[in-house]
């Protein structure tokens, strides 16, 4: 199954990356290169809405205490044939379009048809965003870097990774083909398709995932639908609800306070790393499937297999009143 999942990856992973050296390889070879460097200022109040809407460009957003949005925007075009990188250079703008009126603020990428062939061209964004703003981005071929989303967030990329140190309130994620990586955030509503995710601590995390994988240092609340993805949580704090076709389930440890995980399970197994300091009650069924633990077979207080390749256990471990639930459910599954 993994094996599978590798091939369509790599397939895909191959397939992006010739799709964007067919229209712009920056990193080849050219005799010539040029440079030009776009600035803009736009004074902002509370609650303006910034959208961001690139192609083939990279971002780097920081936030600060001043009350304008300032962009610095680098472009650098290469070719063969000086005349052709001149050409491309000044096809690639940046449209501003700030109406005071609605509140928003727009800054798109513009890259015109040009008839010289082989080139080659960069485009780098460098933005300083107050606090009290915001941010929607929108981008295709390229990554985005941010410091701290203290509002409302919303991304939606294409061939390009995704990261950001803390989101302070709430962030909607679509990705296709690219990873994000979260340091904190308070919550998260993410559908990724073929790529990773991977955060250090978060309140509340939602995710459909297909072909890709969830990682979760610490998360207090967890609803995640994956399809041939693999999941690995260190911590659930209270909550997770998680539904897997085709992908491994990792949970290394639950909290005090953890009230319940239920986990639905079709042709992929579980992996539970917990400890006999632990509190929680299990219930465990399984078609077409084993129960590989040595833990759960030691405080296992019913155990049932059936001809028609059923099996069900349950239990508790210091949880005798059955405040700390856990609830699997499989098909063609192992618990291990």
């Amino acid at each position: 199954m993994k094996a599978k999942i590798l091939t369509l990856m790599f397939c895909f992973a191959t397939l992006f990356a010739f799709a964007e050296n067919s229209f712009n390889d920056i990193n080849a070879s050219y005799k010539y290169s040029k440079k030009r460097t776009i600035d803009a200022n736009f004074e902002t109040i509370v609650g303006t809405s910034v959208a961001l809407i690139g192609k083939y460009s990279d971002y780097k957003i920081s936030s600060w205490e001043e009350n304008y949005v300032s962009f610095h925007v680098e472009i650098i075009a290469k070719a063969n044939k000086e005349e052709y990188a001149e050409e491309m250079l000044y096809a690639i703008d940046v449209d501003f379009n700030n109406d005071k009126n609605k509140q928003k603020l727009t800054a798109k990428t513009i890259i015109n048809k040009i008839n010289a062939k082989n080139v080659g061209y960069h485009i780098s964004y460098y933005i300083m965003l107050p606090q009290d703003v915001f941010v929607s981005i929108y981008n295709t071929y390229g990554d985005v870097i941010m410091d701290k989303a203290n509002n409302n967030l919303y991304v939606e990329m294409q061939y390009g990774d995704f990261s950001i140190d803390d989101i302070v309130s709430t962030a909607e994620i679509k990705m296709n083909y690219g990873d994000v990586n979260i340091k904190k955030a308070k919550q998260i509503n993410a559908k990724i398709n073929y790529g990773d995710i991977d955060i250090a601590d978060v309140n509340s995390a939602v995710f459909k995932m297909n072909y890709g994988s969830v990682k979760l240092d610490n998360v207090n609340r967890l609803i995640g639908e994956l399809n041939y993805s693999d999941i690995n949580v260190n911590n659930i704090e209270k909550y997770a609800d998680i539904y897997v076709n085709y992908g491994d389930v990792t949970v290394n440890k639950i909290s005090q306070d953890f009230e319940s995980m239920e986990v639905q399970l079709n042709y992929s197994d579980i992996i539970l790393n917990l400890t006999e300091d632990m509190s929680f009650t299990y219930d465990i069924k399984l078609l077409y499937g084993d129960i590989e633990n040595d833990l759960l077979d030691k405080y296992a207080k019913r155990i049932v297999e059936t001809k028609v390749n059923t099996k069900s256990m349950t239990g508790n471990i210091n949880d005798s009143e059955g405040k700390h639930k856990i609830t699997i459910n499989g098909n063609y599954s192992d618990v291990e």
